[in-house]
Formats: structure tokens, C-alpha cells, sequence
């Protein structure tokens, strides 16, 4: 069975910079050349710009992005999701997709992505929290949240090192 990476980070409305958008589709693209298949949020931003750069170096036939929306329309999908569920959850959608992923990648972020890293680490999942873009990513890089787990929140920089991250990560089984 093939493991899901989590995509989690800035909506269209909380983004810093346009550098987040670039780095995310780089990082769809790299994720897609390398057979990850990804889960996320299913709107705008991060989740969106991750979405497309896979969709662009996949073959059309494969399901390479589920996406979990929050709302019951499946119409607020980005476009780029193979697979979209309309949770109809709001925010709560978010414990989902931390609940659906192997690892997750978190890349700036707000409220939304602070949830998901604290049920991230309520889970026991690793984080590889990229610290280019601020955000939460970047302020719990190397943190602990409490004392139940530790090395979780992995500080990242750079689409080499997340990738060196999830084959030891996921190996041997993607």
C-alpha cells in the first residue's frame, strides 16, 4: 500500500510571499518525479501550487493528489485534485489530512497549519517544517510541543533535503 505525503502550509489568503508558491510547485514537481502521491487541504496556496507542480510531471491516468476539502461541494476543489472529498467538516478536515498522510511537509502557515502540526505531534507523525517562508513552519522547526515526543519537527530548507527526509522516512515501502 502506497503512503501519502502530507502537504500543509498557507491558504491563498495567509501567504507571506510568492516565493512559498514557487518553492511548493518545485516541490509537486520533485514529489511527483519521485512516485509520492500527495494529500492535502484541497484549496488555494500552498495546497494548490504543491498540486499543480505534481500534476504537471505525472501521467493524467494516475490518482497523484487526494484532497480533503472542508466544504460539501467538491466545487471548491483546486484543480489539480485526482481524488476530492468534501468533508463538509470545516477546520476539522484538517485532522484528516494529518490523519491520511505517512509524514507532513508544512511550508509557512497559520492557524490552519498550526493545528495540523499539533495533531501531527499528537500523532506521532514527523513534520518536515520547511524555514525558508516564516510562518508556523519555521517558528517550531526543531521545537518540542511537549514532552511526549521529540525530533518530529524537522527543520528543512531546501526539495534535496525533504526528499533525503522521506526515503529514509518512508523506505523501504513508499
Amino acid at each position: 500500500m502506497e503512503q501519502l505525503v502530507g502537504i500543509i502550509g498557507s491558504g491563498a489568503q495567509t501567504l507571506n510571499s510568492t516565493g512559498e508558491l514557487e518553492f511548493a510547485y518545485k516541490l509537486g514537481q520533485a514529489l511527483g518525479r519521485a512516485g509520492y502521491k500527495i494529500v492535502c487541504g484541497g484549496l488555494g496556496g500552498i495546497m494548490e501550487a504543491t498540486a499543480k507542480g505534481v500534476k504537471s510531471v505525472t501521467a493524467q491516468a494516475g490518482v497523484d493528489v487526494v484532497c480533503l476539502i472542508p466544504q460539501e461541494d467538491a466545487r471548491f476543489a483546486n484543480p489539480y485534485c485526482d481524488i476530492v472529498i468534501p468533508t463538509g467538516m470545516g477546520i476539522m478536515r484538517n485532522f484528516l489530512v494529518v490523519r491520511s498522510a505517512a509524514v507532513l511537509i508544512a511550508i509557512s502557515g497559520g492557524s490552519g497549519t498550526l493545528s495540523e502540526i499539533a495533531a501531527a505531534w499528537q500523532m506521532g507523525k514527523k513534520v518536515l517544517c520547511v524555514t525558508a517562508f516564516g510562518g508556523w513552519a519555521e517558528r517550531l522547526a526543531g521545537e518540542k510541543l511537549d514532552q511526549r515526543h521529540r525530533d518530529l519537527l524537522i527543520p528543512v530548507q531546501t526539495i534535496d533535503e525533504i526528499l533525503q527526509y522521506l526515503e529514509t522516512i518512508l523506505a523501504p515501502g513508499k
